[in-house]
């Protein structure tokens, strides 16, 4: 029983930066909990990050390229394919175009959060 406080929403404009391969949930969880069991401790902002790039080594590559090109800001959105940064990189008419990474393609989408 922790007691939890709900947030105030805040709208929020972001960058999603989606590349043309999935990464497995289920996969993904599982290379997670083979790394804890190894005494690894996952950190940053997405502890699922490390164990993601394992199971789709093009992921760890991509965030890293991402990283170079629009910020050490972009991050892993859960413990898909689908990465993010706060903020828009392109002026706000520009909402959907792709990018050629370093494995295909990459569609870009910016949006901005909704209260759900």
């Amino acid at each position: 029983g922790e007691k939890l406080t709900p947030l105030r929403f805040v709208s929020r404009d972001v960058t999603l930066f989606m590349p043309n391969f999935p990464v497995n949930t289920r996969d993904c969880y599982a290379s997670f909990d083979k790394l804890v069991a190894n005494g690894v401790n996952p950190s940053g902002r997405n502890h699922l990050e490390r164990a993601a790039g394992m199971v789709e080594p093009r992921l760890k590559s991509t965030l890293e390229w991402l990283r170079r090109e629009m910020g050490s800001g972009v991050q892993l959105a859960g413990s898909g394919s689908t990465m993010f940064i706060e903020g828009h990189v392109r002026p706000a008419g520009n909402k959907e175009w792709h990018l050629s990474g370093p494995s295909g393609d990459i569609r870009v989408l910016q949006t901005v959060t909704l209260p759900s």
